[in-house]
C-alpha cells in the first residue's frame, strides 16, 4: 500500500487538488523538481502535468505516475546507462572507449566524431578500423552482385580480374577504392564488355568505361581524338 494517499479531500477545487499533488510530490521526491508550473497545467492526477528538472528542462508525465515515484525519464535512462555501461563510463574519464565491434578499448581519436549524437564521447560505436571494414564490405559485395549478374561473372572471377589488373583501371593506372595500400580511389571499377559480343574485356573506373561508351566503341573515333589533341598540343602546352 502506498505510503501517501493519492487522491486530494473531496469537494476539493482544482486549484487545492494541485496544491495538494504539490505536497505530495515534495514529499516523495524532495527539492529534485520544480514545481512551479503544476498550478497551471493540473487537472487532475489521472492526466499529465508539466514539472521541470533542474538538469534536463521541462517534462510532462501523469501526476499519479508521479506520486508513485518516477520521475523526468532523461535521468533515469541516465542512471540506468551509468550501472549497465559503467565501464564505459570509467574508460570515458581518460578518453578511452570500447568499439563495439573488436571489444578493444581504444583512445577517442579512433573513432568518428558524432557531436550530435548521446553517445559516450561523442563518437562512434565501432572504431574507425572496424567501420572501415564493414563498409568497404558492404560496399563492395552491394556494386559486384549488381553488375556481375548480367555479365555471367562470379564474385571469384571479379576479384581475379581484380588482382590481375593489380586493382586499377586497365586505362588510366589509377587504382580502385580501398586497393591495398592505397585507402582511397576511384570507386569500384566496372566490368568492361564487347556490346556486340558480350565478351568482357577487363575493368575500368566508372569516367574510362562511360568515355568509351560515349565514342561507340569505335577505334577510329578514338584515333580520330588523338589525332585532334596532338594537333593542338602546342596551343594547349600538353605533349
Amino acid at each position: 500500500m502506498s505510503k501517501y494517499k493519492q487522491s486530494p479531500p473531496r469537494g476539493a477545487s482544482q486549484e487545492e487538488r494541485a496544491k495538494y499533488f504539490i505536497e505530495k510530490a515534495k514529499k516523495i521526491h524532495g527539492s529534485t523538481y520544480d514545481y512551479s508550473l503544476v498550478l497551471s497545467t493540473f487537472t487532475r492526477q489521472q492526466n499529465p502535468v508539466t514539472l521541470i528538472c533542474s538538469k534536463h528542462g521541462e517534462f510532462t508525465q501523469l501526476a499519479s505516475n508521479h506520486l508513485a515515484g518516477k520521475g523526468c525519464r532523461k535521468c533515469a535512462k541516465a542512471q540506468v546507462n551509468a550501472i549497465r555501461y559503467k565501464t564505459q563510463y570509467e574508460l570515458a574519464q581518460d578518453s578511452i572507449k570500447i568499439c563495439g565491434s573488436c571489444n578493444l578499448p581504444q583512445p577517442f581519436e579512433n573513432f568518428s566524431p558524432e557531436p550530435k549524437g548521446r553517445k559516450i564521447g561523442k563518437v562512434g560505436s565501432w572504431c574507425k578500423k572496424c567501420c572501415g571494414f564493414k563498409n568497404q564490405t558492404k560496399y563492395k559485395n552491394r556494386i559486384r552482385k549488381a553488375n556481375l549478374k548480367k555479365y555471367n561473372l562470379t564474385p571469384d572471377d571479379y576479384c581475379y580480374l581484380l588482382t590481375k589488373q593489380n586493382h586499377r583501371c586497365q586505362i588510366c593506372k589509377i587504382p580502385e577504392a580501398h586497393a591495398p595500400g592505397v585507402g582511397k580511389g576511384v570507386g569500384i571499377l566496372c566490368v568492361d564488355h564487347d556490346h556486340e559480343t558480350g565478351k568482357v574485356r577487363g575493368l575500368l573506373c566508372s569516367r574510362c568505361n562511360t568515355g568509351l561508351g560515349l565514342f561507340f566503341d569505335d577505334i577510329s573515333n578514338l584515333q580520330n581524338a588523338i589525332t585532334y589533341l596532338n594537333s593542338n598540343a602546342d596551343q594547349s602546352g600538353k605533349t
